[in-house]
């Protein structure tokens, strides 16, 4: 049951001397699921070419795909995200710069 639901929290925290593949190696062996699955997620969320980088190196914007990619992991049923009206404000600003 858990495995078909997947989180998004405004503030995931993250092991910053680890790399963004390490950080989700560790759910990944938590929940249970396929190994295939980080690299599936890190190309979804378009972060695979940074998969080697340490997290404290992330800005904000790379830390918030990195807990998508964590929330995504288990290929959920049920995807819950909080904090949604801070993406609504983000991609409003960002139609208007276009």
């Amino acid at each position: 049951m858990v495995r078909d639901i997947g989180s998004l929290i405004e503030s995931p925290a993250y092991y910053g001397h680890l790399t963004a593949y390490e950080n989700l190696e560790i759910l990944q062996l938590l929940r249970g699921v396929p190994k295939e699955n980080i690299d599936e997620m890190l190309a979804v969320v378009r972060l695979d070419g940074q998969k080697g980088k340490r997290v404290s190196q992330f800005s904000l914007g790379m830390k918030q795909r990195l807990g998508l990619a964590a929330a995504l992991l288990s290929r959920p049923k049920l995807l819950i995200l909080d904090d949604v009206a801070v993406g609504k404000a983000n991609a409003r600003r960002h139609r208007q710069e276009i």
